[in-house]
């Protein structure tokens, strides 16, 4: 990646040498060295809050776009910034029929085609160029691009709570690997999170409830509260909260299961859902501590925490073990596509019910969910024949 263009999708990245004598001083008098240094350490900073404009997902899935633009621009010996609509047309077309990935063709979604796109423009938008994918020329190839991979949409399965009970119930009984993947299974349905906030969470995001008056025991704890900081919808990072209450059947209580797992040592020091080894311990890794002005920088060992992918991994392997069909189906995703179906099926229960739990902000993506879930409820067609 060319450097100057690092620091777009590299928080901390050194930033670009300022053209100083391209900003005007009072008089024409010659800047002096402290503003000078004042004025580099303020470009530093403002460099660091772009990149904090977007999510750390969103600039990684950029980076690698961009990388892959540029790589194309290299091997066919055009200008990449800034690159010409034709430039952009080409690499369209070279995305849909020629696209050689390790040795093999592979042609982009048109959905990640369009997000290829937009990583190209916001580099040119950064670079104050104008953005090159708003050519009609562009916007028409782009349309039989999507007309030309039309297909159905791959859905994850859906989690129902029969199925959810059968692989909790292939949890080792014993050691901490059983205990984590209880309380993930359990409160992944329930909270209806994404597996990135899951995996997220620390032990001062959990608040556990309890009923009024009574001793704060495991006994008398009425629910869970979850704040998740960086949800996936939340653009002014203000946070998000969910509410977990106690099930009924406490074999199966995701409350219930979270406050054995965070019983166990390191457990939520700082993050809730941590690796364990083989051995059936925690997985430390070296974290940088806080800085002192007169101390050296310290340095403490920290449990490693899951990943997104390992939720997947986990659910996926679960799903055999409990023999459910199409085991492969399964992902992180199906604790939020499961909770959803199980819920619209609730007598009573409305869309905007869902929505405040799942914190869903579009209702058309929503009722897609409960329309699949209750299609062949009260069907028009049932008794014609």
């Amino acid at each position: 990646m060319n450097p100057d263009t690092l620091v777009l999708f590299k928080a901390g990245a050194n930033a670009p040498s300022l053209e100083l004598e391209k900003l005007k001083t009072p008089n024409g008098e010659i800047r002096s060295r402290i503003a000078e240094a004042t004025l580099n350490e303020a470009l530093k900073s403002s460099e660091l809050l772009k990149t904090s404009a977007m999510s750390a997902n969103t600039l990684r899935s950029y980076a690698s776009d961009w990388r892959q633009f540029e790589r194309f621009c290299n091997d066919t010996q055009v200008i990449a910034l800034p690159a010409t609509p034709k430039v952009l047309e080409l690499y369209l077309g070279y995305c849909a029929h020629n696209r050689v990935v390790d040795g093999k063709r592979r042609t982009l979604k048109a959905s990640s085609m369009a997000r290829h796109l937009a990583a190209i423009d916001h580099v040119h938008h950064y670079f104050n160029y104008e953005k090159p994918s708003r050519d009609s020329g562009v916007r028409r190839t782009l349309m039989g691009y999507r007309n030309q991979g039309k297909k159905a949409v791959s859905k994850k399965a859906a989690l129902t709570p029969a199925d959810l009970k059968k692989m909790v119930d292939c949890c080792p009984t014993e050691g901490h690997r059983g205990l984590r993947d209880r309380a993930l299974l359990l409160l992944g349905f329930a909270s209806a999170c994404r597996r990135a906030e899951l995996v997220s969470l620390c032990r001062e995001d959990v608040g556990f409830e309890y009923q009024p008056g009574q001793p704060k025991t495991q006994q008398h704890v009425i629910g869970v509260r979850l704040f998740i900081e960086n949800a996936k919808g939340d653009k002014e990072k203000s946070g998000q909260m969910v509410v977990v209450p106690t099930a009924t059947n406490p074999e199966y209580c995701p409350v219930r299961a979270l406050s054995d797992w965070l019983a166990m040592d390191y457990v939520g020091d700082p993050y809730v859902f941590i690796r364990i080894t083989k051995g059936d311990t925690a997985l430390f890794k070296e974290e940088k501590g806080k800085e002192h002005p007169d101390d050296p920088v310290e340095y403490e060992y920290v449990p490693k925490r899951l990943t997104p992918q390992s939720v997947a991994l986990l659910v996926k392997n679960y799903a055999r073990q409990a023999c459910l069909e199409s085991p492969g189906d399964f992902s992180g995703h199906s604790f939020r596509r499961g909770w959803i179906t199980a819920a619209a099926q609730v007598p009573g229960m409305t869309p905007f019910k869902i929505a405040a739990h799942s914190r869903h902000k579009s209702m058309d993506v929503l009722n897609g969910y409960i329309e699949d879930a209750t299609a062949l409820k009260d069907h028009p067609g049932s008794d014609l024949l």
